[in-house]
């Protein structure tokens, strides 16, 4: 386990919340305030910073430059659940066998019934899910050699762009019952998700959520989403596509 904190400055709250952790090592990480940053627009800077911070999580930072595992992203607006952590894990496993192609897994709701209750339920989707997501040094390849960088618009629209055409794959791994919800209220990419009752009563279940009711072998896949069948030299430029 290992965490890195990421902002543009020294803040004395993400100090405090780093200084708590007792369960990782961290590294704290600032991004320069490029002056171009805040001449494009928000939805691009953003992307930029994303991209920007990618490269150092792949190819700069010692505790990770080396990983070709999953690396999972959350930002200071996401709240978790207490089974985060493992379900997380679960996802990773179960991607090795039943979507080797998929490009990433996510922790937020991912079935075709957005009111699906079942909280050990797992789903392949087609859509690119853009919160609580993790994917490996695969991906991270795929996007480097793509025309991300160039798609003019956000970093979640563009991974989107990526799968429609066959530049990564096209599917993820997710639960039917999210793990995390967005509480921001200000930014370039905030919605009305902080009031979802929806979403909010997904949260609000006692049992799955507990570590110590956490029960891996309740989890099953969804069948009705059928594997992708794209040959993988289409995808990655590679057959050696690693899950």
């Amino acid at each position: 386990k290992f965490c890195a904190f990421v902002d543009f400055s020294v803040d004395r709250d993400i100090l405090k919340i780093a200084e708590a952790l007792d369960f990782a090592p961290f590294r704290l990480i600032f991004h320069p305030a490029r002056p171009d940053l805040f001449s494009q627009e928000p939805l691009l800077a953003i992307k930029s910073h994303w991209l920007w911070l990618q490269d150092m999580l792949w190819t700069q930072i010692p505790e990770t430059r080396m990983h070709h595992g999953h690396i999972a992203l959350l930002e200071e607006d996401h709240v978790v659940t207490p089974d985060y952590y493992e379900v997380m894990h679960l996802l990773v496993q179960r991607k090795k066998e039943h979507c080797p192609l998929c490009w990433g897994i996510c922790v937020r709701y991912g079935c075709k019934d957005v009111h699906d209750s079942e909280p050990y339920k797992i789903c392949r989707s087609h859509s690119v899910i853009n919160t609580g997501i993790a994917f490996n040094r695969t991906t991270y390849d795929a996007i480097k050699r793509s025309d991300f960088a160039s798609f003019s618009d956000g970093w979640d629209w563009s991974l989107f762009h990526l799968a429609q055409t066959g530049q990564m794959p096209d599917m993820m791994l997710a639960p039917a019952v999210s793990r995390i919800r967005n509480i921001g209220v200000h930014g370039a990419t905030v919605t009305e998700e902080a009031n979802d009752d929806f979403l909010l009563g997904q949260l609000d279940y006692s049992d799955v959520g507990r570590n110590a009711n956490f029960d891996p072998e309740s989890f099953y896949i969804d069948q009705s989403v059928a594997l992708q069948t794209l040959h993988t030299h289409l995808i990655t430029g590679s057959p050696d596509y690693q899950p």
